[in-house]
């Protein structure tokens, strides 16, 4: 059975903040800090949001939409992937942003403009575990200092985006100005699930099993392989059964190829 309650935890939890705040933008950034700091590297909501994707892949939803949506308090939290080596052009949102690394090593840079010209004003490098806050006019970028895949969660705060730019980003809250052209490469789902795996190595082997075995029978059958192949590290039987299930929805000859390999195991 699906358990998403860590996340309906985290929405309460943020709700209640910004219900007290009032619209201070400080305060709120300060106290949902440490609530999302906790949250990506605790099991039950690393599972949580996993069993959000897999439910969103079984619908035919590959576009990673938020794990929490709430348009009453006007603020989401999304999961956003970033493959080795990527990182985005300067921007800043209109509206207060606070993100925690649950994967991986991203550097935040911060930038100063000046008639005109962005001069970097800091750099901070964070881990899994870690946090920020950004309250506008930040101009920030992202860069994933990983060996490997990174992932972070994101808050973002702000009535829902015009509909003339969210045809192009269709879950953004507020307004974002980039400073140059806006990012063109976004992330792939295969992305989003590379990042997940990562996650779920963190945790307890036999609390990432279940995760990981309905990642692998849920959506594109790269991604279904991706899970499988981490699944192996943990427990070969079930990784085997998994990819035999795989085949059995491929074409022939990509079957017949997978199948060879799993007897070879």
């Amino acid at each position: 059975m699906t358990d998403l309650h860590a996340l309906l935890r985290i929405r309460h939890h943020i709700g209640s903040v910004i219900e007290r705040a009032t619209g201070d933008s400080t305060v709120i950034c300060d106290q949902v800090r440490p609530i999302v700091r906790d949250a990506v590297i605790d099991q039950d909501f690393v599972i949580a949001c996993v069993e959000h994707t897999a439910l969103a892949f079984e619908r035919q939803d590959f576009s990673n939409p938020p794990i929490v949506d709430d348009e009453e308090r006007e603020f989401s939290i999304r999961l956003i992937p970033w493959p080795k080596s990527v990182s985005n052009h300067p921007h800043r949102h209109d509206h207060w942003t606070v993100t925690a690394v649950m994967a991986g090593r991203l550097r935040f840079e911060i930038y100063e403009e000046r008639s005109g010209n962005l001069s970097l004003q800091r750099a901070i490098l964070a881990q899994r575990g870690e946090a920020g806050a950004i309250v506008p006019p930040c101009i920030h970028r992202v860069v994933n200092e990983n060996d490997g895949p990174s992932l972070s969660l994101h808050v973002f705060s702000g009535k829902r985006a015009l509909q003339a730019h969210a045809e192009r980003r269709p879950y953004q809250r507020g307004q974002t100005v980039w400073y140059g052209a806006p990012d063109s490469q976004k992330p792939t789902v295969l992305d989003l699930v590379y990042g997940l795996l990562s996650t779920l190595s963190q945790i307890e082997p036999a609390m990432a099993i279940p995760p990981l075995r309905r990642l692998c029978r849920r959506g594109p059958a790269n991604c279904r392989m991706a899970a499988i192949k981490a699944l192996a590290l943990l427990d070969l039987g079930a990784a085997k059964d998994e990819a035999m299930n795989l085949a059995n929805v491929l074409d022939d000859q990509n079957a017949l190829a997978l199948r060879n390999v799993v007897s070879g195991l």
